[in-house]
């Protein structure tokens, strides 16, 4: 049973009560506050290393890559 997690990111202190509510209703287990506007450009930086490295662990049988990039 896998648990949905959810990351917000900006300086709007309402869009994030409400998509935290949506989430809630939705199932998403948690969601984590990343900071404000501020913190987008290392939001960003941070899941392309996590996108690179699903890339690079994520294989097949036969050894090809799953997801490209």
């Amino acid at each position: 049973d896998k648990k949905v997690e959810l990351i917000l990111v900006g300086d709007s202190r309402k869009a994030k009560e409400v998509t935290k509510i949506l989430a809630i209703e939705l199932g998403i287990h948690h969601c984590y506050d990343f900071g404000g506007n501020d913190a987008i450009p290392l939001f960003n930086e941070t899941t392309k290393c996590c996108r690179n490295l699903v890339i690079k662990n994520t294989t097949v049988s036969n050894g090809l890559n799953v997801l490209r990039s």
